[in-house]
């Protein structure tokens, strides 16, 4: 499980379409370390910009630009019945519709990681983790986000906007009303 969180937000556009989208501020952090980067090397440059000696910042440049390039929504839209996932970058990605009316239910869930019995210096390494999902009429599982435990009353608030604007039912799976109080 990776500790950086792609953070997404959840917001109502002015057409009343509900969106589970990544944010702004992820894009401007990868764009802004793509362009500290690039003028560092510029900045620097005794040579060619593409010299062996710029290997490894041009790389974490590109690495930079495909990551603030990443995007990651869901649309839940009201008045065309419908419900899509988009995920990839924003010029290549692969894209998933249902109608809106096919979802069953929300789930919010947990589970631990790397609780390896009763050794005090293993459990130290266990995390818990909540999955925000999507139940569709058929059974099939849409895994929409991944949290840290710390995050359960944001992601649960979104989890219960979901559920009322799509008009279904959330199960919610933490078995705690309080965010201190968890695994």
């Amino acid at each position: 499980m990776s500790v950086f969180r792609v953070r997404l937000i959840l917001k109502r556009t002015d057409d009343g379409r509900l969106l589970y989208t990544v944010s702004l501020g992820f894009r401007f952090i990868f764009f802004g370390m793509a362009l500290v980067v690039l003028a560092s090397i510029l900045l620097t440059l005794e040579g060619p910009l593409f010299h062996a000696s710029n290997t490894v910042p041009l790389i974490i440049i590109l690495v930079c630009l495909v990551s603030g390039f990443y995007d990651e929504r869901w649309v839940f839209d009201r008045g065309s019945n419908l419900f899509e996932q988009s995920v990839g970058l924003i010029f290549l990605h692969r894209k998933k519709r249902l109608r809106l009316d096919s979802l069953d239910r929300v789930d919010l869930g947990l589970t631990r990681v790397g609780d390896f019995g009763q050794s005090t210096k293993k459990r130290f390494f266990a995390r818990t983790y909540l999955f925000l999902s999507i139940v569709d009429r058929e059974g099939a599982l849409h895994k929409m986000d991944i949290a840290r435990w710390v995050h359960l009353k944001e992601i649960r608030n979104t989890a219960e906007q979901l559920a009322s604007f799509c008009e279904i039912p959330l199960r919610d799976g933490t078995g705690s009303e309080d965010p201190g109080a968890g695994p």
